[in-house]
């Protein structure tokens, strides 16, 4: 098994000089959006008073690097790595913006790299542990934009406005929505920058938004990345080119990207798939989308209100016994749309890796084989 640690360890000699800058290497740099930059990293638009990763470990930041997000300590192996190597070591960080407004329900952090040829990648974090984050996240079900796509695509409109060379938009989870929706709404003059845009295993949209002029400007230039069990990236809908990619996970955990696998410097595509799992998240998904939007907004809006009087301030701390305690008061109350509920309590007994709640589908299951092609998906 390969994954981004082993590929820094195996090719981070390569320069992008001598093999151009890929899939693979968007991942990456997406993957360090998810490091606290705070003080380390410059807010200005500038990579004049960018640093490099080099810079950075001989101020000595390794403390803060590891501390907090789900991926602290994997991410203090990863910084470390890209910053021996020769591919990423000299890539200078800058214009790290991170907000959270409990007001307006608001996650958003972003950060752009200067590579090689004066190109730019700008990357968008995907959801913390806040309970905020969270809320933010349910509340695509019901609201567009949400106030982090907007934030996104203006800091996309700054970021390609400086730069002097094409620019790659890049995300995982969360942040892989917030790159499509940034690269569509970044106005033209920055998108005609875009060379491509990233989205790792990110929910999905609405489908009017496909058939925006904006989103259309830029759907040839998309490229998605999905694993097999992970119900992430099969929220809400998403077209264009999609790509399934193996990983040594299961269930939930196959979202995080440092169990997905690489051969040959390329992501690993899948080559076999559960299907039982896979219909149960795609018969969620279609509940999610037959709800009326006022409905799912009650039902959301209440589950995180209820939570946050629960003490609960973190997505960590959410237990299956405060999910059933919330559930147990829209019961109570009869206040709520029946089919709401209950799909929000599937949707929330998923992420936090209790069992699905409903039917089995009576297809035939099992696993899978997905079509023999090639052993790598396009980067």
């Amino acid at each position: 098994m390969c994954n981004m640690i082993d590929y820094l360890m195996e090719h981070g000699d390569k320069t992008m000089q001598e093999r151009p800058f890929a899939a693979t290497d968007a991942l990456v740099l997406s993957q360090l959006s998810y490091v606290n930059w705070s003080g380390i990293v410059t807010g200005r638009m500038d990579p004049e008073r960018g640093i490099t990763l080099n810079e950075i470990l001989r101020r000595g930041k390794q403390r803060q690097i590891a501390r907090g997000s789900f991926y602290g300590a994997h991410n203090l192996s990863l910084v470390c790595l890209c910053a021996a190597s020769r591919r990423f070591s000299d890539l200078k960080l800058y214009g790290y913006r991170d907000c959270c407004d409990g007001r307006e329900n608001l996650q958003f952090a972003a950060l752009s790299f200067l590579l090689p040829g004066k190109k730019t990648c700008v990357v968008f974090r995907g959801t913390d542990e806040s309970l905020n984050g969270w809320q933010e996240n349910f509340s695509m079900v019901y609201r567009f934009p949400v106030p982090a796509q907007e934030y996104a695509a203006s800091y996309l409109h700054q970021a390609a406005r400086i730069s002097r060379g094409p620019v790659y938009v890049s995300g995982h989870s969360k942040g892989g929505n917030l790159a499509v929706y940034a690269a569509a709404y970044c106005g033209s003059h920055a998108q005609c920058k875009i060379s491509r845009v990233y989205n790792f295993d990110g929910p999905g949209f609405w489908p009017e938004f496909f058939q925006t002029p904006r989103y259309k400007n830029i759907a040839d230039k998309v490229r998605k990345y999905v694993v097999p069990e992970s119900f992430v990236g099969l929220l809400l809908e998403d077209e264009g080119k999609s790509f399934m990619v193996e990983s040594t996970g299961h269930g939930m955990a196959q979202h995080d990207p440092f169990k997905w696998e690489l051969k040959e410097c390329k992501l690993k595509k899948a080559s076999h798939y559960d299907l039982e799992k896979r219909q149960r998240g795609e018969a969620l998904n279609k509940r999610i989308l037959s709800i009326p939007k006022e409905d799912a907004k009650v039902v959301i809006d209440t589950f995180f209100d209820v939570a946050r009087k629960r003490g609960i301030g973190r997505v960590t701390q959410l237990r299956p016994e405060d999910t059933i305690a919330v559930l147990k008061t829209f019961h109570d109350e009869k206040l709520y749309n029946r089919e709401s509920v209950l799909v929000l309590g599937n949707l929330v007994f998923y992420f936090i890796g209790v069992p699905y709640v409903g039917k089995k589908s009576g297809k035939e299951q099992g696993n899978h084989q997905m079509p023999q092609q090639e052993s790598c998906v396009e980067s």
